[in-house]
C-alpha cells in the first residue's frame, strides 16, 4: 500500500524535475551546451557524493579491471545524452 511518505516524495520529485526544465531553459541563454553539461554534472556529482554513504549499499566490490568499461559506459550514456539535451534545448521550442 502506498503511504503518505511516498506521495510526499513523488511531489518533491515532481517539483524538482519540473524546475529543472525551467532552469535549463534559463541557463541556455547564458551558457553554451558544453558549459551547461559540465555545470549540471558537477552539481549532480556533488549531491550524489553527499548522499552516497546513506543510500548505496554495494553488493560487490569494484575491481580495477572493471573501471575502463565503467568509464566508457558512463561517458557515452551520460555525457552524450546531456550534450544532446542541452544542444536541442537551444534549437527546439518547448511547445
Amino acid at each position: 500500500m502506498v503511504g503518505s511518505r511516498s506521495y510526499a516524495l513523488m511531489a518533491v520529485l515532481s517539483v524538482v524535475w519540473g524546475g529543472a526544465f525551467v532552469a535549463i531553459r534559463r541557463a541556455d541563454f547564458e551558457l553554451s551546451s558544453v558549459n551547461l553539461t559540465l555545470l549540471r554534472w558537477v552539481i549532480v556529482s556533488g549531491v550524489f557524493l553527499a548522499l552516497y554513504p546513506f543510500i548505496i549499499k554495494p553488493k560487490a566490490k569494484l575491481r580495477a579491471h572493471d573501471l575502463p568499461r565503467l568509464l566508457v559506459v558512463a561517458t557515452s550514456s551520460v555525457v552524450v545524452y546531456h550534450l544532446s539535451l542541452n544542444f536541442s534545448e537551444k534549437i527546439v521550442d518547448a511547445s
